[in-house]
């Protein structure tokens, strides 16, 4: 019995964390390479919304590192988060920005 009970708390934790793994890509990010190069990610329900300079996006969370868009400018993609906190977007290695005061 406290096993299952064990099982149960572990797994609330894990699905506690992994539902918000998303939020991580929300917000501005910058190319390291060319700071003009500007994305911004916003959530619209379940999906993510990825805007550039080029149009915006609808993309989908695939695990909590990846989210995968069904058409970007260059076709298929995806943005992928790296372990350094960066994402990795069309190639290009973009941090993020601090929040805009309004």
């Amino acid at each position: 019995m406290k096993r299952i009970g064990l099982v149960v708390v572990l797994l609330a934790i894990y699905l506690g964390c992994s539902s918000n793994n998303g939020e991580r890509f929300i917000g501005r990010w910058q190319s390291l390479e060319d700071n003009r190069e500007v994305v911004t990610i916003s959530k619209d329900g379940d999906k993510y919304i990825v805007r550039d300079a080029r149009g915006a996006f609808t993309c989908e969370l695939s695990d909590g590192l990846q989210l995968k868009c069904a058409m970007t400018p260059t076709g298929p993609g995806a943005v992928t988060f790296m372990s350094r906190g960066h994402i990795l977007w069309l190639g290009m290695d973009m941090k993020k920005l601090p929040p805009t005061s309004r």
